[in-house]
């Protein structure tokens, strides 16, 4: 048995326990894309390593920071998210992906949500709903993007004159060197990728991107709106030049010999 604690390093130290020390703290995130795009390059950086493990058992992005979650006003905006608050969805996956020594789960804000006038209690949610069909927002893509490619290994990842964010793993069954990229800008970015510790790279790799502009958005009746996709791209060095879509989401999977 292990003992989570509700308030978690999220909270003033005032609040937290301190009869006993827990194994696991619960930390809360509902923050504006713009929020987590601040905040995740340094996100977890001065926790302490040998203190309780984490469990971010509530975190989602919403688009303006001037609309909480949990205000009026946000009843007037649509149930699930649009490509912007996905993109602050991307920037903290990729920070708790790069300090998975210590952020051991996490849990997206509500999962589903019906979408017929009246019938919801929150927003965000990553899946809308009536009797007849269902969709994914663009924050469903970007957590099934981030879930379905990952690693047995955390790489270190450095980055320097840029606002691309990202995490790098390996995968040893494999043999690939998974990067995901978040561009949370309104251009295209050229980003100088180098990898060490390589003998070498298959000269093809596979990039999925989910991009838009930061306003769009899936629906009943445009699901498909916003979705990822597959691509091969091809002259890639263990030093190559990648460019991001503007507002965009990416993994790069590639082939990687020792």
């Amino acid at each position: 048995m292990k003992l989570i604690a509700t308030i978690g390093n999220d909270q003033p130290a005032t609040n937290r326990v301190h009869s006993r020390k827990p194994e696991v703290m619960d930390e809360h995130y509902y923050l504006a894309t713009d929020e987590f795009v601040r905040m995740s390059p340094g996100y977890a950086n001065k926790y302490d390593r040998s203190g309780p493990e984490i469990f971010v058992g509530e975190w989602a992005a919403h688009e303006d920071a001037a609309v909480k979650p949990w205000e009026a006003a946000a009843r007037k905006q649509p149930p699930t998210p649009t490509m912007k608050a996905a993109i602050g969805d991307g920037v903290f996956m990729a920070a708790m992906e790069r300090n998975a020594d210590l952020i051991k789960m996490q849990c997206y804000a509500p999962l589903l949500v019906n979408v017929n006038p009246g019938a919801r209690q929150w927003r965000p949610d990553l899946i809308g709903y009536d009797a007849l069909s269902a969709y994914g927002s663009p924050s469903y893509y970007a957590l099934q993007m981030l879930s379905r490619n990952l690693g047995d290994e955390i790489l270190s990842v450095t980055s320097h004159e840029t606002a691309i964010q990202g995490s790098a793993t390996r995968d040893s069954q494999m043999g690939e060197i998974i990067l995901k990229l978040v561009n949370p800008q309104p251009t295209a970015e050229r980003l100088n990728i180098e990898i060490q510790g390589v003998a070498s790279l298959a000269s093809e790799a596979s990039a999925i991107t989910l991009a838009g502009s930061p306003e769009d958005t899936n629906s009943i009746n445009r699901p498909r709106n916003v979705v990822p996709v597959t691509t091969t791209v091809s002259q890639v060095k263990p030093q190559f030049v990648y460019t991001l879509p503007p507002n965009s989401i990416v993994v790069l999977k590639l082939k990687a010999f020792r």
